[in-house]
């Protein structure tokens, strides 16, 4: 299970890792049902960033 959840963070953060350590890392292949995980991850993280810009720039603004 952990393992599972290790290949799903990192392919939501685009990092390629090998199955050991002499192995030449490679993208691997996610189903369809961890792929749907990997991309709610992406767009919660790309959401929270938004608001985050958006509230930054409000103050700016707000103080100016």
């Amino acid at each position: 299970m952990l393992k599972n959840i290790w290949l799903i963070w990192c392919r939501t953060v685009d990092h390629r890792i090998g199955k050991t350590d002499d192995d030449e890392p490679n993208i691997p292949i996610l189903t369809i049902k961890q792929a749907q995980l990997s991309l709610l991850i992406r767009s919660f993280i790309l959401i929270v960033n938004l608001i985050t810009c958006f509230f930054i720039c409000a103050n700016i603004i707000h103080k100016w």
